[in-house]
This record gives C-alpha cells, structure tokens and sequence, in this order.
C-alpha cells in the first residue's frame, strides 16, 4: 500500500445536525461522518501523491494518518484510479410508461397563478374523435407492462364523459389480450363531484389526487370561482366523500410564491382538515418556459421542514426532493431529470391529441416524432460546464430538456441552488433522511 498513488474523489464537507463533519461522496453518493484527521488527509491528496509522502507530513502520527487512510480507500474517498469525465451531452432512451391526457383547458376555478386564469382566448378541449384516437394509439405500451392513465386539465371533471369513454375503450383492450389492466388516477379540483363521479372512482379504483393550496382563507383566496367565491368549503366537503367510501385520495400543494415560506404551516393546516396518506408538492413552474418560479434554496429548507412534519404523522411527501433523495438513499446516479433512473417517462398528449415527453406541458419542441406502438423516445440532455464540477450532478440528473428546448436555457439557476441546498440539508437533518425510498 505504501508505494501507491492515491487521490481524493471529488467531495463536500457538510455540517451535521451536531456540528459534526459530514463528507459527501460525489462519486458514491455516500454521507459519512469524520474526524479532522480524515479531512486534512483529503485536503493532502488533492492531487495524486504517494502514501509515503502523505505520511511524513504527520511524523509521530503516521501511524494514524496510515490506519485513516486505509478507512477513507476503504470508503472510496481515496482512489488509485483515473477519475471519469462527466459527460455533458446525454441521449436519454426512456419508455413510455404513463399518459397525461388533457381532456380540456377549461375550467370552472380561476385560480391566481393558473394558466387557464391567463390565458381564457385560447383554451382547448379534446374532441371525441381525438380522444378515441388517443386511447387507441396508447394501448400497444401497456402490453407488457401495466400502463398509467393520468387524466388532467383544466378541470379533467368537465368531460367526465371522456373519461368514462377513455376506460371503456382500455377495458376492450384488456379482455382481448392486447394490454394489461391499466392504473387510472386524476389530478382534480374536485368541486365537481356527484354521486355517478364517486361511485365511478370507487369501482375503477381511480387515485385522486385534489388541489389544495392551504387552509380555507388563504385557499379561498388563490382558488376561486368564476364568481369571485372561494371553492375551499366544497372541496373539502367532496374529500372527505371520497375518503368515507375508501377512494384513495391525496393532496397536491402547490406553494404560491408569495407564501413559500409559509408552506410548513400551510401544510399543517391542510394535514389537520383532510386525511392523507401522501402529500403531493408541486414545485411551481413558469407555464411558457417551465422556469422554476421560487428560490431554489429556500424551496429546499421549506420542503425538509413539511418532510419532517409529515414524518411525526406517518405520510410520504413526494416532492422535487423525492428523486434526488432516493439517489442517495440506493447510490443509484440519476442519469435524467424527471426520475430516479430516467428508465420511463410519463408523456402528455395535448386537446389536439399530440404527444410530448414532458408530463409537466404539451410545446412544439418537445413533440415525440414516433408512431403508433413506438415506445422508444430519444432526449438530449446537454450539460453545462457548471453542471461538470457541480457537487449535485448525480443527484439531480442534469438540466431539464424540455426547459432546454423551450427557453432555450443551459440550466435554471434556481434548480440548482435547491439540488445543492437540498444536500446541504441532508446531511444537517440525517436522521429525518435515513431510509428514504424511492
């Protein structure tokens, strides 16, 4: 061992929850305590250097320094090898695996930071024609694998009739062999619901997740009817509808900006009016060039705190954090940004009925060129010289293409600071982050 060559693997040093020194891997995606012995000798194999040589600068306390560096190889912080290159252009080959189907732009809320509040001239809604279209040309991807269904808007609940129509034309596809039984779930704002709905959701077994920005002022304030009227009172009356008959029913937050600081509290208030057993943050997103709208850095500190929240009460959260902190739990490298290992993406179809790769929006830049059954999509993924060196690069799975393609942007800034920030807060909260699944 004396005569070889060692070199530190690039790395951070965090402060633990208890002022400890928290090393981070950035290779292995490991955190681990250690000792200032462990840091000096890092700092020391900057740069490939003998053992040897490293040694004598400890003198009496060679012997030490030689048993530390032994745990640090051990660790994979030290490393005799040729450290690889990160590559900064990246041609993501992900399946197919779920359908956002917007049914329609329309909607009977006008939420504050809503597209639909923006933009009223130019709303879409599906013909039949095109939904049968849809449907049809989607059921080769669910022959092998169960296939996701996610029926969105607007306000899906206005073509109910769509919906129904959607799953009678899988349930033929299923009793003739040609796809397995698909998994339905709906993003709603659930001031729709009546007794058909309910009874509907219930026998198909449909996941609601029901949009819910805060308790009943602050709700009522950014969620709204046409009228002016808040919608917070028929919203939790329908959830809890759906919870008594034993629909499996969510939230999804999604913070306004102007509150982000308040999202603990916000959903305190939420958890103690609307029983959950997961929570759905959205991260707020500019609508046109899907930019993140909230600093990155605080977003993350606000995001450890609802986790932590969450926690005592025994609910999942599944965030922007979810994929990056799963990453580090399995030291799995995220080679995609949208998931944990960029095998599957959910791909939203437009009211004109034409596919993109993005769940998030439909943009003539990032339509899926692919024919019918084609479950293979090629996504460049192009990361800056930043995105080299960056201590977050395996965790956050690079910039994201469809912002990319549409702003066309490198990175956004304020993804950054919230990967960043966000290791920074896990190793300062470890306890709260052990046993992270994906």
């Amino acid at each position: 061992m004396s005569s070889k060559q060692y070199r530190a693997r690039p790395h951070r040093i965090y402060a633990g929850p208890g002022g400890e020194s928290i090393i981070f891997n950035e290779e292995t995606l490991e955190l681990t305590e250690v000792d200032g012995i462990h840091l000096r000798l890092l700092d020391l194999f900057r740069d490939p250097v003998a053992l040897e040589t490293v040694l004598e600068v400890f003198g009496d306390d060679a012997s030490a320094a030689r048993e530390a560096t032994e745990e640090l190889v051990e660790l994979d912080l030290l490393t005799e090898t040729v450290l690889r290159r990160y590559l900064t252009l990246v041609d993501l080959k992900p399946k197919i695996r779920a359908f956002r189907v917007v049914l329609t732009e329309q909607c009977n809320l006008r939420c504050a930071e809503c597209f639909v509040t923006k933009n009223q001239d130019r709303l879409r809604t599906m013909d039949p024609e095109t939904l049968e279209r849809v449907i049809r040309q989607s059921i080769p991807y669910g022959a092998v694998e169960r296939l996701t269904y996610h029926f969105f808007g607007g306000e899906p609940l206005i073509r109910f009739d769509y919906i129904k129509r959607a799953v009678e034309i899988a349930d033929e596809a299923v009793a003739d062999g040609r796809m397995l039984p698909p998994l339905y779930t709906i993003t709603t704002n659930l001031t729709l619901l009546d007794d058909e709905i309910l009874s509907f959701f219930k026998e198909r077994d449909v996941r609601v997740g029901v949009s819910v920005d805060g308790p009943e002022q602050l709700n009522n304030t950014l969620r709204m009817y046409v009228n002016g009227a808040g919608s917070y009172a028929d919203v939790e009356r329908n959830y809890r509808r759906l919870v008594d008959v034993g629909i499996a029913a969510h939230v999804l937050i999604t913070p306004h900006p102007a509150y982000l600081e308040e999202l603990p509290g916000i959903f305190r208030a939420v958890l103690a009016r609307f029983p959950m057993q997961t929570v759905t943050i959205n991260t707020p997103l500019h609508h046109q060039t899907l930019a993140w709208t909230v600093p990155g850095d605080v977003y993350a500190r606000q995001l450890v705190e609802v986790m932590r929240i969450a926690q005592e009460h025994g609910i999942s959260v599944d965030s922007a954090a979810s994929p990056p902190l799963a990453a580090l739990a399995h030291g799995i490298r995220r080679e995609g940004p949208c998931a944990l290992t960029a095998d599957r993406i959910m791909a939203s179809v437009s009211p004109d009925g034409r596919m993109s790769f993005c769940s998030q929006k439909w943009h003539e830049e990032i339509v899926l060129k692919q024919g019918p059954g084609d479950s293979k999509a090629t996504i460049p993924v192009r990361r800056s010289d930043e995105c080299v060196t960056c201590e977050a690069r395996h965790i956050c799975g690079g910039p994201c293409p469809a912002h990319q393609r549409i702003a066309n942007a490198q990175i956004d800034t304020n993804k950054c600071d919230f990967m960043r920030t966000l290791l920074q807060e896990v190793a300062g909260n470890v306890d709260l982050f052990l046993g992270q699944e994906p």
